[in-house]
């Protein structure tokens, strides 16, 4: 695995050296001996490049002194930009296990810097429908588990990076298209609209933590 880490980040090296615009060099080590029997372990590494400007994560630090705490792979996306805490976790109950942990450490007082926690909650990159089902049935016994613990004032956002049908032949992603759903206890109901843009999610988060505009979106509400 070592190897693997290394040959990685010679490759990134490589690419960002050469000015070729690959954004993240993937290493994904697994076990097995023969096709149809490997199988991915926990262990994955993205080395992506650095973020071509400051993202509201990186804002919410440098203009507000937040703190910014990933769970999962999501350091690692942004290339550990804006992160003040990363926590590992790979697996469905783990990844829930850990962003309800990291919730209930918060000491919210009148001097608190703003809390951003950023997780990549059950998703399915081999999207069958056994393994969606265990993700859908995951997802509805753990949520309402992480929504109790909102308070007055936190919002939580709902969203992915592309999408996959379940019984499309193949692995690649198959939709483009991502859902959003917002919940708050001072969220009003309602419809948000077909979005533009995937950064209306970001300016969102501007408009709520107070930071300067981002370059690109519209906030949602």
């Amino acid at each position: 695995m070592d190897k693997l880490y290394e040959l990685c980040e010679i490759a990134r090296e490589e690419l960002t050296n050469g000015g070729y615009n690959i954004g993240r060099v993937i290493a994904r080590p697994f076990i097995g001996d023969k096709a149809g029997n490997f199988q991915r372990t926990g262990n994955r590494h993205d080395l992506a490049v650095e973020p071509p400007a400051p993202t509201v994560l990186q804002k919410l630090v440098d203009e507000k002194h937040g703190q910014v705490v990933s769970v999962g792979k999501i350091a690692d996306i942004y290339a550990n930009c804006g992160i003040t805490k990363k926590v590992k976790a790979t697996g469905l109950d783990a990844l829930f296990d850990a962003t309800i942990k990291e919730m209930k450490k918060r000491v919210i007082t009148p001097s608190s810097s703003p809390t951003s926690l950023t997780s990549t909650l059950p998703g399915a990159t081999v999207a069958t429908s056994q393994v969606m089902r265990r993700v859908w049935n995951c997802s509805t016994r753990r949520l309402p588990e992480l929504m109790s613990l909102l308070r007055d004032d936190d919002i939580l956002i709902l969203t992915a990076d592309h999408g996959c049908d379940p019984t499309w032949t193949g692995t690649d992603h198959t939709r483009e298209h991502i859902p959003v759903l917002v919940y708050g206890p001072k969220v009003k109901p309602g419809s948000l609209g077909h979005r533009e843009t995937f950064a209306d999610i970001g300016q969102t988060l501007a408009k709520y933590f107070g930071t300067s505009d981002m370059e690109y979106g519209k906030a949602m509400f």
